[in-house]
């Protein structure tokens, strides 16, 4: 079973169920974690083109973000599979049917060491999504008069994290403790067609010049869920 191989030695209290196992609650169904990526879209990546718009690299979770060979090798089995390094600025994940999440976890690795902000959003659909993104190629005013812009401030994030990334090693980091309405469960409620963007402060136009943009790629993503 793909728990027994687990070997990583996350530092996540919540997920963690020994020094070499962890548990994703309601998908620990003996079933391969089939369930689990039923209830995901391919999880998309933006970063910036450099011309004020974003690309989009989709990435299925199956193959490319949380199977046997990614967990135990910290790495990618096919190279048709790997996440690119870029900067990006949003990593959208999109729910398929209602859940309860306690946690989300990732791991994420970069060329340079560096500080690290993290915020995140909840939209119940893609038409509350943001559609006007501020990339850190995107200008602040248009002849003169100030540009608006669809991100939400950090201020409204409802789960963030602050850490450190060093160089060329895989450091993993958590959302946890949600702040979501009306919800006081500290759990992140999700509805069907749902979507979390969780954006990387250090890659929005928003910081200019506050902060130091940083590339990285990712892998293992960790979604606990719970009855």
């Amino acid at each position: 079973m793909l728990q027994k191989k687990f070997l990583l030695g996350l530092i996540l209290p919540s997920l963690l169920l020994s020094a070499c196992s962890f548990n994703l609650g309601s998908f620990e169904k003996g079933d391969n974690y089939e369930s689990y990526y039923e209830a995901f879209g391919p999880v998309r990546a933006i970063y910036d083109s450099g011309e004020d718009s974003g690309i989009t690299n989709s990435y299925n979770i199956k193959d490319s973000l949380f199977n046997e060979y990614t967990v135990n090798s910290l790495d990618w089995e096919d190279d048709d599979d790997k996440v690119e390094d870029r900067q990006y600025v949003y990593l959208v994940i999109e729910f398929l049917e209602a859940l309860k999440i306690e946690t989300i976890a990732l791991y994420i690795k970069s060329e340079a060491t560096g500080v690290v902000d993290v915020s995140s959003f909840y939209y119940l659909n893609e038409d509350e999504a943001p559609k006007k993104i501020r990339y850190l190629s995107s200008p602040s005013t248009d002849h003169g008069t100030p540009i608006v812009y669809d991100d939400l401030p950090a201020s409204e994030s409802i789960a963030s994290n602050h850490f450190s990334a060093n160089e060329n090693k895989w450091k993993d980091f958590s959302l946890t403790n949600f702040q979501q309405g009306a919800y006081e469960d500290k759990c992140l409620h999700t509805n069907k067609g749902g979507l979390l963007y969780i954006r990387i402060e250090n890659n929005s136009g928003l910081n200019i010049p506050a902060m130091t943009p940083i590339s990285f790629t990712f892998l293992n993503l960790l979604i606990r869920a719970i009855d």
